[in-house]
């Protein structure tokens, strides 16, 4: 069956999001697309990720997936999704524990990063800044995010900052990945030449607003044989050619 997503959005705990990216308007702004999969996906961290499951359940929203941006050592960003919270929250730990760079946050000068209950409530602020790289290379990524049951997937791979092209020049075979993001303004020479490779192509909207979440398209649809993360991650971790 065809479900429409979009498995790239953050939340007010991300400090480039606005503060209007709360988990009800998250999954209020996902119903009224029509999308049935949505991921949260917040610079190196799950903080909101069931704050917003839960908002998305209680008006019959869309599915929420529990995701990490992750910032690689490389600079690079890498999309992490999890089959449940559990995944994301030890996958989270870790993260906090090869976090590095530890630089306390200034809100009134870069923002701020909020924890949100599922009714919108604040419950707390991050107290470093979140997006620095992690102790973790592209390289590893994919293995770190099997561990704790996920999947990783260089996010925006065409941009040309903190993607793995723009880095690396080119998505490693020996990566392990079996996934790509790309945006919707990618050279269709890059999609076409991914999808000879086997890549699954994700077309996300990254979105720091609530105005540029995804919209039900052909761009965005996946067929599965179910709505579940467990159905999701299963047919992104497989080649296409595999």
């Amino acid at each position: 069956m065809k479900y429409y997503y979009d498995l790239h959005i953050h939340s007010a705990l991300s400090l480039c999001a606005d503060n209007d990216m709360t988990p009800q308007n998250i999954a209020a702004m996902a119903k009224l697309a029509q999308l049935d999969i949505i991921a949260v996906s917040d610079h190196n961290s799950a903080g909101n990720a069931l704050s917003v499951s839960k908002a998305s359940a209680a008006m019959n929203g869309p599915l929420v997936v529990p995701a990490v941006e992750l910032t690689t050592s490389e600079d690079i960003h890498i999309l992490l999704l999890f089959r449940n919270i559990d995944g994301a929250q030890s996958a989270w730990n870790e993260i906090r524990e090869k976090q590095s760079l530890k630089i306390p946050n200034k809100p009134e000068k870069y923002g701020y990063q909020y924890f949100m209950d599922e009714n919108d409530c604040i419950t707390g602020e991050e107290p470093t800044v979140l997006s620095f790289a992690i102790d973790i290379s592209a390289d590893d990524a994919a293995a770190f995010a099997r561990k704790h049951g996920g999947i990783a997937i260089p996010a925006h791979a065409d941009k040309p900052a903190n993607s793995i092209i723009s880095v690396l020049g080119d998505v490693p075979d020996e990566a392990g990945f079996t996934a790509v993001e790309l945006t919707q303004n990618a050279p269709p020479s890059l999609r076409e030449s991914l999808i000879k490779r086997g890549y699954h192509i994700l077309s996300n909207s990254d979105s720091h607003f609530l105005g540029i979440m995804n919209e039900r398209s052909s761009l965005n649809a996946i067929d599965l044989p179910e709505l579940s993360t467990n159905a999701l991650i299963d047919k992104l971790s497989k080649m296409e050619n595999g």
